[in-house]
Formats: C-alpha cells, structure tokens, sequence
C-alpha cells in the first residue's frame, strides 16, 4: 500500500466550498482511479486541509498527485488553494479498517 499525504492552504472563509466540491466531485473521479483504497480530507484549522490517499501502489498514488494538481487548478482555482506541503511512500504500519 502507497500513501500521498498533502497540506493545502486555501482562502479564508473557503474551507466548506473547497471541501463539497472535493467531496461531490473530486472523490467520485479518484475513486475510479486504478488501486484506490481510500482518501481522506482533514480540517487542520487555520485554513488548511491535510488530505490523505491511499493506493495499492506507487502508481496509482503518483498518478492521484498529477490528477489532483490538475483538478484543483481546474475546479478550485477561485479560493487560491496552494499545496503547501506533498509526501509520498510506501504504507509500512497501518491498523484499522
């Protein structure tokens, strides 16, 4: 399992609008991504989100960051969102579900 994790800041005020349309846009079109396992989306304050996905491989999470970093620049390119912060690897310890 590969992770990317990423640290967006995004306009003041614009955190709900940012987060519907990643959650009833965005999410549908990676889900259909090859070896999606899952993503998450949190609200860290301070006008920055943390998202999180998870694949079965490397090449699904390094094609999830290019079709992120288009997607946003396409759909949210209004509230000023900045990818602040981008890691990738391999998941080496996970619990849960």
């Amino acid at each position: 399992m590969h992770a990317s994790i990423r640290r967006y800041k995004v306009a003041k005020g614009s955190i709900d609008e940012v987060v519907r349309r990643v959650d009833t846009n965005y999410l549908p079109a990676l889900a259909k991504k090859r070896a999606f396992i899952g993503y998450f989306v949190v609200d860290v304050g301070h006008d920055e989100l943390v998202s999180i996905t998870l694949f079965g491989d490397e090449f699904g999470t390094k094609d999830a960051t290019e079709f992120s970093a288009e997607w946003v620049k396409e759909h949210l390119h209004e509230f000023n969102v900045k990818r602040e912060e981008n890691f990738e690897g391999k998941v080496v310890v996970h619990g849960g579900e």
